[in-house]
């Protein structure tokens, strides 16, 4: 899904499942090999394994990704996510309601002390890293517990992570007791504060529910910010419009 192309970048929305680059055990059907299969001129450019690519997005999180597609533009964009100039914004949904409007989490994040395939900003190994995450409010989707006057429901959080950490946005919303949706690394199964009618569409949301909408970053040789926004994956936008009609 590509949303810009020119003779230095192309800037796609990667659809939710998609592995960024090829792995052990994935040789193939990633976002490289179809990028290679697109412009094969990319070949080569900052490594063999990960031509053109700058930045990742786990798997199953959606949204934008810019990638060069010449040595200079990659040293350009590379340079910018290093000093931290490049503007992010995500869409998180996650269990519970946050009463607060916006808030700043800043807990460093290093690999988890009993569970190495995971991080973590609560029970890190020593040898954590900075790990800076801004957000807002977007919206409250409210529900009543049954057999209880408690309320539950869900959030919908605007995020501007200003460090870019593995699972950044995933373990801070984790350890603060607010996973996001469908996380099966640190979330949890969904409870269904919306009663038996929502257990089918939350079953069939399969994914963490991260979309990276917005990026902006310098680019060509006059170094102007431009702006990209990736409008929400089939899946995701089905999920906010079943919530929002049952408000």
């Amino acid at each position: 899904d590509v949303l810009y192309e020119d003779e230095n970048c192309i800037v796609i929305n990667k659809a939710p499942g998609m592995v960024v680059h090829p792995a052990a055990g994935r040789t193939s059907g990633t976002l490289v090999n179809a990028l290679l299969h697109h412009c094969p001129g990319i070949e080569g450019i900052g490594g063999v394994r990960r031509p053109g690519i700058v930045h990742r997005l786990d798997k199953d999180t959606s949204g934008v990704m810019i990638v060069a597609k010449n040595t200079a533009t990659f040293h350009q964009l590379v340079t910018q996510f290093q000093n931290r100039t490049v503007q992010k914004e995500y869409l998180a949904l996650v269990y519970g309601v946050i009463g607060s409007e916006s808030g700043v989490i800043n807990r460093p994040i290093g690999r988890h002390r009993s569970d190495r395939k995971r991080m973590s900003s609560l029970y890190p190994m020593k040898k954590s890293r900075e790990a800076v995450t801004e957000w807002q409010l977007e919206e409250r989707f409210l529900a009543s517990t049954a057999g209880s006057g408690r309320r539950a429901g869900f959030t919908l959080l605007r995020i501007r992570p200003r460090t870019g950490r593995t699972h950044q946005i995933r373990v801070h919303f984790a350890d603060l007791g607010y996973p996001l949706v469908g996380d099966r690394v640190y979330g949890r199964r969904a409870k269904a504060p919306f009663q038996v009618a929502a257990a089918s569409i939350f079953e069939r949301f399969r994914r963490q529910a991260l979309h990276a909408e917005r990026l902006c970053i310098e680019l060509g040789k006059t170094a102007r910010p431009t702006e990209f926004v990736a409008p929400l994956s089939p899946d995701f936008a089905e999920l906010l419009s079943y919530l929002r009609s049952r408000q």
